[in-house]
């Protein structure tokens, strides 16, 4: 008889699933809003809160094992940069991004939403430049990463667009 697998590890494959729901929920609620739908904001904040969880608990995926015969002490400072330290790192970043944007699309007279924001869009240039150099050099975890680089990329463009909008007096702040 095989082990049940634990509620996490339930929880921990069902991720991108309730990721992709969350994305199409946003969607509807963004579309919603630009159709001014009196209840729209809901939407968008459920699917916000819900994406800001989902990225935090994919922090702590566990990275993939790799068979590697090499004891180099320089691979493995790059396979512990590519395989655990830069994925935390983003997934992190992108919880606290969706938490900023949360928290500017719910109105809030608190302005820390901008630090969050700040916070994202430092990190993930510096993370992208080092997921080009070490695609370059060939590191093996560099190509792993390309999908939370998606989202820490996307996320990025609209906390920069916020940012600047707050800078330039776009929303009257």
């Amino acid at each position: 008889m095989e082990p049940q697998p634990s509620i996490v590890n339930n929880l921990m494959r069902k991720l991108p699933i309730i990721e992709m729901i969350l994305l199409a929920i946003l969607g509807c609620g963004l579309l919603a809003h630009y159709l001014e739908v009196s209840q729209a904001g809901s939407l968008v904040t459920l699917a916000l809160g819900g994406l800001a969880g989902i990225f935090f608990l994919s922090a702590y995926i566990p990275p993939e094992k790799k068979q590697t015969a090499q004891t180099d002490v320089k691979s493995g400072l790059a396979d512990l940069l590519f395989a655990t330290i830069l994925p935390k790192i983003l997934w992190l970043s992108c919880a606290i991004c969706a938490l900023g944007l949360l928290f500017f699309q719910m109105d809030t007279d608190n302005d820390g939403y901008k630090m969050m924001l700040m916070i994202h869009s430092v990190i993930t240039p510096g993370a992208v430049i080092l997921v080009g150099l070490g695609s370059v050099r060939g590191v093996q975890g560099a190509s792993l990463l390309f999908p939370v680089l998606i989202r820490a990329v996307s996320l990025f463009i609209v906390a920069a667009y916020l940012i600047r909008a707050e800078i330039t007096g776009l929303f009257g702040g």
